[in-house]
C-alpha cells in the first residue's frame, strides 16, 4: 500500500473561534485537515454530523461538503490545511482520527511552524511545501490514519434527517426527487426536512442534491464517453442544461474539466 504524501498546499488556515461561529460549507477539489487544539467544532460531512474535541482530527475528501460551526462556550483552536495528495485511498465517508500523544507532538511543532512562515491563505498551483513541513504534515498523516474513531449514529432529531435525506439522495441520484418524496422517505414532514438542511448545510434541499450530482459528474467525467452519457446518467432533462448547471456550481464548463482531468490522467500514465 503506498504511503500517503502531500504534493501540493492548497490553502492553510489557523483560526481561533468563539460560539458565534458559522460557516456555510463548501466542497472544493483539494483535501482538507482539520484540527482542534481546544474547544470543540461541529462538522455536517455528507450526511455525517460530527464533533472534534481536543487531540481529533478530522479528514474530509475532495469535493465532499463540509460545514463547520461552533456552539460550546470558550474558544476553539482550529488549524484547518488544503492539501494534494498521494497514497490516501478515498472512502466516501468523512474520517474522525486520534492525534494522541504521537501525533499531538508533530501538531505542537507544525502549527507554530506554519503560522511563523506567514502563509496563511491560498497557495500558488506551483507553490511546493518546504520539505521538512510536507515531511512532518505526512508523518502526522501516516500516524492518524492508523487511529480513527468511530462517528456516532445519530438516531434522533435533525441529524437523523439529514443523514437519511443525504443517503437517499445518493441511491437515487441518476432520478429528479422532489422535496415531498424526499420527506415522506424520511418521515418527516417538508418543513422539518428543510429546517434540517438549513441548520446543517446552510442549504435548500434541492440546491444540495444539485450540488451532490455535480459532484458525481466530476467523478464520472475523466471517463466518460461523453457530456451526454453523464447528463442522462444523472437525472438532467438534457445536456444543455446540464451543462449551464455544471458551470453555474464550479464555474467551469463539463468539457473543459473532462479535457484537463484526462490530460491529467494521462500524464499519470
Amino acid at each position: 500500500m503506498e504511503t500517503p504524501h502531500i504534493t501540493t498546499f492548497s490553502a492553510y488556515y489557523h483560526y481561533y473561534f468563539d460560539n458565534t461561529h458559522r460557516f456555510d460549507g463548501h466542497r472544493h477539489g483539494s483535501w482538507e485537515i482539520n484540527l482542534v487544539r481546544s474547544g470543540e467544532l461541529e462538522i455536517s460531512y455528507d450526511g455525517t454530523v460530527l464533533t472534534l474535541h481536543p487531540g481529533e482530527m478530522f479528514l474530509g475528501e475532495p469535493y465532499a461538503f463540509h460545514r463547520n460551526a461552533v456552539y460550546a462556550r470558550g474558544t476553539t483552536d482550529l488549524a484547518v490545511l488544503m492539501f494534494a495528495a498521494t497514497g490516501i485511498c478515498p472512502i466516501g465517508e468523512p474520517r474522525l482520527l486520534s492525534l494522541e500523544a504521537d501525533g499531538a507532538a508533530l501538531v505542537n511543532i507544525l502549527i507554530p511552524e506554519m503560522d511563523a512562515q506567514g502563509t496563511q491563505g491560498h497557495y500558488s498551483p506551483e507553490e511546493a511545501p518546504p520539505y521538512r513541513t510536507a515531511m512532518l504534515w505526512d508523518a502526522l498523516l501516516v500516524r492518524t490514519l492508523e487511529k480513527p474513531i468511530a462517528p456516532p449514529e445519530q438516531s434522533q432529531g435533525a441529524c437523523a434527517v439529514y443523514r437519511q435525506a443525504v443517503r437517499y439522495m445518493r441511491a437515487h441520484i441518476s432520478r429528479s426527487l422532489s422535496i415531498g418524496e424526499l420527506s415522506a422517505a424520511c418521515y418527516v414532514s417538508p418543513t422539518t426536512l428543510k429546517r434540517a438542511f438549513a441548520q446543517y448545510t446552510g442549504r435548500g434541499v434541492m440546491a444540495y442534491f444539485t450540488e451532490m450530482k455535480i459532484e458525481a459528474a466530476r467523478r464520472m467525467l475523466p471517463t466518460a464517453a461523453s457530456i451526454a452519457q453523464v447528463s442522462e446518467s444523472l437525472g438532467f432533462s438534457s445536456p444543455a442544461y446540464f451543462s449551464q448547471t455544471f458551470r453555474r456550481i464550479t464555474g467551469n464548463c463539463p468539457r473543459a474539466e473532462q479535457r484537463a482531468a484526462q490530460a491529467r490522467l494521462s500524464v499519470k500514465v
